[in-house]
């Protein structure tokens, strides 16, 4: 049993909405797309201009190109069926370009949104949860490009066995040799477990492996992927219904094993919280895992310097009080100049997207990024970080991609 972090006061994690989310909101008024326009801002083609755009929209996924591009794909409802899109940003603006068949039923369910990586060479894969033509049941896809998102192949499971079921909740990231490492959720053996597989540079899937066979029914899981090792974090299911973060390592393409609990949180619930865990790497090595748990509820990060046999007590990021009654949906990164940062949801008088920073032992006081954001999702490439997250109001929903440079100059 882990020792568990001191409770924080309320004082530190409070998050001043109303009447000070005025006060605290970073760029509200800033670049705006006109919904439905089909293009992005001026701002979207600024060459080395941090990128501040937003487009209509949901469900964005991210990867930056080493341009200083931002690959985007995300869920358009303005098609006949929900479909996946493609744009560029930044130098060398492109798209829309549909990605997914206009005759395949997307699932849309904001917990499992698309997955999009880029491979070396520039090749991008993208991963999306959709039902072909006449089955019921959503799959898995894939889809890849090698000529920058101009076209994109024909779509294809991750999974190996033939049976129709329900399968989502995945993730990816590139390993070292380059090849696509991917986890999801399905029940092929009677109960709910967590499967992995790899995508090769050719786009050949690998056998699928199983890397616990008993876990959380529908929390999303993650990948972490440097060098030879990649680690995959998720919600295990213990007997008594005990939803504790549990974290499992591949070495070398090999399987995923299971380690153990990041924390030993002892969360009872009979039912799924819809929130998986979130994973960053430090230059030195650190993992970090990000996640929310009804046990003492809050989100709460922990790190581990031992390629993630052991971890450090729990450190709590938000917990609900005051006008903030739930808080959800984390993500955890590393900025460029080596602090932790991390995004989630704050609900109270509204939904808001909300950062901190982490400052040596020290957390920065919450920020609220922007009123009426949900799903935020941070990349990372050592000397720039992008966040990405939909954005609903009064008309049709937004994708909101920033740059976190231009968010946090002023808390730095």
């Amino acid at each position: 049993m882990r020792q568990r972090a001191p409770s924080v006061s309320s004082k530190l994690v409070r998050i001043w909405l109303a009447p000070m989310a005025a006060a605290l909101l970073v760029g509200s008024s800033g670049p705006s797309g006109q919904a439905g326009s089909g293009e992005p801002p001026s701002s979207a083609s600024g060459g080395s201009s941090p990128i501040d755009v937003r487009f209509a929209g949901r469900d964005p996924a991210i990867a930056l190109a080493a341009d200083e591009g931002v690959h985007v794909v995300y869920l358009d409802d303005s098609q006949k069926n929900l479909g996946l899109t493609y744009r560029r940003l930044g130098p060398a603006p492109a798209g829309p370009v549909p990605v997914s068949p206009p005759d395949y039923r997307l699932s849309g369910d904001p917990s499992a949104p698309p997955v999009l990586v880029l491979q070396p060479h520039g090749v991008l894969v993208t991963l999306y949860n959709a039902a072909p033509p006449g089955q019921y049941d959503a799959d898995v896809r894939m889809q890849r490009s090698a000529d920058g998102g101009r076209t994109w192949s024909a779509p294809q499971a991750v999974h190996d066995d033939r049976e129709i079921r329900s399968r989502s909740f995945f993730d990816a990231a590139v390993s070292g040799s380059g090849a696509v490492i991917v986890t999801w959720l399905d029940d092929r053996d009677g109960r709910q477990g967590l499967r992995s597989a790899t995508i090769g540079p050719d786009g050949a899937v690998s056998r699928n492996t199983t890397a616990d066979p008993m876990v959380c029914e529908c929390c999303p899981t993650d990948v972490l992927a440097a060098g030879d090792a990649a680690w995959t974090a998720y919600r295990d299911l213990e007997d008594g219904s005990i939803r504790d973060v549990a974290l499992a390592r591949s070495d070398g393409g090999t399987g995923f094993v299971r380690l153990g609990l990041v924390s030993a949180d002892g969360w009872r619930l009979n039912g799924c919280p819809h929130s998986g865990p979130r994973l960053a790497s430090a230059g030195d090595g650190t993992v970090w895992v990000v996640w929310f748990t009804g046990a003492e509820p809050g989100i709460f990060v922990a790190g581990s310097t031992d390629g993630g046999r052991s971890f450090s007590p729990r450190q709590p990021v938000a917990v609900p009080a005051g006008e903030v009654r739930r808080v959800a949906n984390p993500d955890v990164a590393v900025l460029p100049d080596g602090r932790l940062i991390v995004v989630y949801e704050a609900s109270g008088s509204g939904r808001h997207v909300v950062a901190r920073v982490r400052h040596g032992a020290s957390w920065s006081e919450p920020r609220v990024i922007e009123a009426g954001g949900a799903y935020p999702r941070i990349a990372s490439d050592g000397s720039r970080a992008v966040v990405a997250y939909t954005l609903s109001g009064s008309g049709a929903k937004q994708v909101v991609i920033r740059d976190l440079a231009l968010l946090l100059k002023e808390s730095s």
